[in-house]
């Protein structure tokens, strides 16, 4: 089955298996993330974009403990399980209340919200546990066909919302996302049950058990460790340039269609163009380069086409100069981009993994939109216009282009260090057995 992706992919005996659930994992994931994202833009206008995104910062602070609080208490199994399920519930919520008349500025509000929310912490999930699973090694040569599964799943989503949208409505697309959450939940058991035997990370990490630690450790490792530290930097540059790429788009979009569908099917079409363009991209460029270039090359290709894209949005200040970068840089952030990111966090132990990056993934992540779209407001408001909003982001990606060469050079350097001895055994009090 995996003999033609050999072609592009270096996959190896006893590896197929696990590489087709890891993707097919993700291609369900990203087809439900495709669904619901089409369906959040295309709800009636909601037109306070920064008080959209300071209300997901405020939801994702009482979102990511919750998260933290499962990594700590609960098997890494389990971890995945609880939240897919947990997300297909509050679909079937959100459903039953559009079903009853739920369907004004205040549910569109609230959908925007809790998916904005939630989107990115189920995805972060899913990389957690795909370096987990595969590690440094494996990941270096399999994550570009992992990405390349949930590339496909988010191009079947897009153009299923295209063609469906208008029959099922919204009611019908929240229903068929949570049935496609609830199928993830068991290709990821799949996943698991064939990698059983792989050996662990680490010679003293038990798969089984629960990571540990105090609810707000996850947090404490990014403040502690410069490496965190820098991987939390370059979420704050990505998402300061995804941001502003958004706002633009949304008004555009809402400006060209008129009604609720109209707009789900608008921006369907737009990921679907982008999805295709990222699909060729990971199927010609991410592995070769990956793999020959080195991490490097893979962490700078997004900042170094952001330089670009600002230059140009600055000189050419125009719609179809914005479709153009925008198409380019989503299909780069999730062809080459984001598998090279992924990979930072295959050095570091399951407590980083899982907590330390859900908290970049999320806290992060969600305070930089904040961030950026009143950063963004007040420079419209001081009359920058669309060429200011553009000069503005060439330091932010000059610096983010630094800072991936330096992340590289840690992971090499981490990925190379020796493994660490396990930690002492607690102190008992007298007369309490081992």
């Amino acid at each position: 089955m995996v003999r033609p992706l050999s072609r592009f992919v270096d996959v190896r005996p006893g590896e197929g298996r696990a590489l087709l659930l890891a993707s097919g994992c993700f291609l369900l994931l990203l087809f439900a993330n495709g669904v619901l994202r089409s369906l959040r833009d295309g709800l009636p206008d909601v037109d306070d974009m920064p008080w959209l995104f300071t209300g997901t910062f405020v939801t994702t602070l009482l979102a990511v403990p919750a998260y933290l609080w499962l990594v700590a208490r609960f098997p890494r199994r389990r971890i995945v399980t609880v939240a897919y399920v947990a997300l297909a519930a509050s679909l079937l919520l959100f459903a039953a209340a559009h079903r009853a008349g739920a369907d004004g500025r205040a549910f569109a509000a609230a959908f925007w919200v809790w998916f904005s929310t939630l989107n990115v912490l189920v995805v972060a999930l899913f990389w957690s546990l795909a370096a987990d699973v595969f590690g440094a090694a494996r990941g270096s040569r399999l994550f570009a066909a992992v990405a390349m599964g949930g590339t496909l799943g988010a191009l079947l989503g897009a153009t299923f919302t295209t063609r469906w949208s208008s029959r099922l409505g919204a009611e019908g697309l929240l229903l068929l996302a949570a049935a496609v959450l609830l199928a993830c939940r068991f290709v990821v058991a799949a996943l698991l049950r064939a990698t059983a035997d792989w050996p662990a990370r680490t010679p003293h990490d038990d798969r089984r058990a629960a990571i540990g630690g105090a609810l707000l450790d996850g947090a404490r490792q990014v403040a502690r460790r410069p490496y965190l530290r820098g991987v939390a930097a370059q979420v704050l540059c990505l998402t300061a340039v995804a941001t502003f790429s958004y706002m633009l788009k949304a008004h555009v979009v809402r400006a060209e269609a008129g009604t609720a569908l109209e707009r789900v099917a608008r921006f369907a079409r737009v990921d679907a163009v982008a999805c295709a363009l990222e699909l060729l991209l990971q199927l010609f460029l991410t592995g070769p380069l990956l793999r020959r270039g080195g991490l490097v090359w893979g962490l700078r290709s997004l900042p170094a086409l952001s330089l670009v894209s600002c230059a140009a949005l600055a000189a050419v200040p125009t719609l179809a100069m914005l479709g153009l970068v925008e198409g380019l840089r989503r299909a780069v952030q999730y062809a080459v981009y984001r598998p090279a990111r992924e990979l930072l966090f295959t050095v570091v132990p399951p407590l980083e993994t899982y907590g330390a990056k859900g908290c970049i993934d999320t806290f992060i992540y969600r305070g930089g939109d904040v961030l950026t779209v009143w950063a963004a407001d007040g420079l419209v408001a001081s009359g920058a216009g669309a060429t200011g909003l553009a000069l503005a982001g060439v330091p932010v990606a000059a610096a983010w282009y630094a800072l991936a060469g330096w992340l590289a050079r840690e992971q090499r350097s981490l990925a190379a260090a020796p493994p660490a001895s396990p930690p002492p055994a607690p102190l008992l009090p007298e007369g309490q057995p081992a």
